[in-house]
C-alpha cells in the first residue's frame, strides 16, 4: 500500500454473517479500508475489535506530555504572578525615590525594572512554547480518537468517541485501551 507496510484481508461467512479480518500496522489505513468496505456493502452499524499496541503507546506518551504541559503551565503562571507583584513593588519604590529626590535609588529601581521586564519576556516565551506543545498534543489526541472511531460505523463510532473522552477525563488508561481495542464503552464510569 502507500506506506509499503504489509496488509492482509480475510473474509469468511459464518452463522452470524460475514466476518472480515483486516491485518495491518496503521490504524489510519485500517479505518479508511473499513469505512470504504462498510460504505460499499451498505453497512450502517458496525462494531469491531482492533489491536494497535504501537498506537496505544503513542497515545499514552501523548497523554503524559499533555499532563506535563498542563503542570508546567501552572508553574509558569505562578512565576508570572510573582514577577508581576515584584514589578508593581518596584514601580512603587521607584516613584517613592523620585518623590524623595533619591536619584541613586531611582536608578537602582529602574535597573531592577529592566531586569524584571527581561524576566517577564523569558516567562512569556516559556508560556508560548508550552501552549504550542499543549495544543499540538491535544490535536494528536483528537486525531487518535477519530482514528479509533473510524474503526467502527454508525452509533458504535459515536460511542467510541464519547467513551474515549470520558476515559481521558477520568485518566483511566486501561479503559481507554479497552475502548480503542474493543469499542466497549461500558468500562468507563
Amino acid at each position: 500500500m502507500r506506506t509499503q507496510q504489509p496488509l492482509a484481508l480475510r473474509a469468511a461467512a459464518g452463522p452470524s454473517g460475514l466476518k472480515v479480518w483486516l491485518h495491518c500496522d496503521s490504524m489510519e489505513l485500517a479505518g479508511e479500508l473499513l469505512q470504504d468496505l462498510a460504505s460499499y456493502l451498505g453497512v450502517d452499524e458496525l462494531s469491531s475489535t482492533a489491536s494497535f499496541p504501537a498506537v496505544m503507546d503513542q497515545f499514552r506518551n501523548t497523554l503524559s506530555k499533555v499532563e506535563a504541559c498542563s503542570a508546567a503551565r501552572a508553574h509558569v503562571e505562578g512565576d508570572t504572578a510573582t514577577l508581576c507583584a515584584n514589578i508593581k513593588a518596584c514601580v512603587v519604590r521607584a516613584e517613592d525615590a523620585r518623590l524623595l529626590g533619591d536619584m541613586a535609588a531611582l536608578k537602582r529601581q529602574h535597573r531592577r525594572l529592566a531586569d524584571l521586564n527581561r524576566d517577564m519576556w523569558v516567562e512569556h516565551d516559556k508560556r508560548a512554547v508550552n501552549q504550542q506543545q499543549l495544543v499540538d498534543g491535544l490535536k494528536r489526541i483528537n486525531l487518535m480518537i477519530q482514528q479509533a472511531a473510524r474503526l467502527r460505523v454508525g452509533a458504535a463510532a459515536s460511542r467510541v468517541v464519547a467513551a474515549c473522552r470520558a476515559a481521558i477525563k477520568a485518566n483511566n488508561l486501561q479503559a481507554l485501551n479497552k475502548v480503542v481495542t474493543e469499542g466497549d464503552s461500558t468500562v468507563v464510569a
